[in-house]
């Protein structure tokens, strides 16, 4: 069975003539236009991870009040157009009442929520009473504030009581750089939203490559684990993964009312 350590762990292990081969062939495949020696290249192996996950100092939690919600009157969430996403939108539509702002990408409202629908109902998960309690917010993930104006920011934080931070860009090739702007900014832009105007439980979605690193093979790993190996870490998808996680680890300490990763993903037959 091939996990991402061991994958990692294999590549690392690659002659560099191997492992250009292996990069050309891979850009190659996605249409990347490949430059041996290329800067994206050599920068993966040189990120300085732990300072890459050092929060912004201008974001500080327990600057503002904020208490844990157990029924919220309305969420924002980021991925509603992926799959993890709509099984949460329509899980949240059945467990709570409340009114779900997603961020999407669109020209106007009424795509936003075309597109949002359109992705529920190709899991056949969508119900026409959900069409009532989802609200587009129209906006860029890889943007920051996710494209939204200082305003628009602000609006949204007064406005929202739970954050869902689904989303993130999956992409075995690209180098940590060119992730960076969806899976650790957007992460950061995350955490500044949920300490904007009142704190708010932030319920992040990771992954198990944030356990690449060789130092975990062969080991049990948990959802509560610290991370305290990034060694070795080739792909820049699981940096990315790690350097978001890694930032949210000490955001409870920070006064957060809570935090959840959820490694796994859920099926329904």
């Amino acid at each position: 069975m091939t996990t991402t350590a061991n994958l990692s762990e294999r590549i690392a292990n690659l002659s560099p003539e191997q492992r250009e081969l292996l990069m050309q062939k891979l850009k190659q495949k996605v249409g990347i236009v490949y430059r041996p020696g290329s800067s994206s290249e050599n920068a993966s192996s040189a990120i300085d991870l732990p300072k890459e996950a050092e929060l912004d100092p201008s974001i500080q939690p327990l600057a503002v009040p904020g208490e844990f919600i157990t029924h919220p009157d309305t969420i924002f969430l980021t991925g509603g157009t992926g799959f993890l996403g709509a099984f949460i939108i329509a899980e949240l539509m059945q467990r709570t009442q409340a009114v779900i702002h997603c961020l999407v990408r669109a020209k106007d409202p009424a795509e936003g929520q075309r597109r949002l629908q359109k992705n529920l109902e190709s899991y056949g998960i969508w119900n026409p009473e959900f069409s009532g309690r989802i609200v587009p917010v129209l906006g860029d993930l890889a943007s920051p504030r996710f494209g939204l104006s200082e305003a628009q920011f602000e609006q949204l934080a007064y406005d929202i009581d739970v954050i869902y931070h689904c989303a993130a860009s999956l992409n075995f090739v690209f180098p940590y750089q060119a992730l960076k702007p969806m899976n650790v900014t957007a992460t950061e832009d995350v955490i500044r939203l949920a300490s904007l105007v009142k704190r708010k439980t932030v319920h992040y979605m990771s992954s198990v490559s944030v356990f690449e690193s060789h130092a975990y093979a062969g080991k049990v790993v948990s959802e509560a684990d610290l991370l305290d190996h990034h060694e070795g870490m080739f792909l820049g998808y699981a940096q990315t993964k790690w350097v978001a996680r890694k930032n949210d680890a000490e955001r409870p300490r920070a006064g957060f009312a809570g935090l959840y990763l959820p490694f796994a993903f859920y099926f329904r037959r």
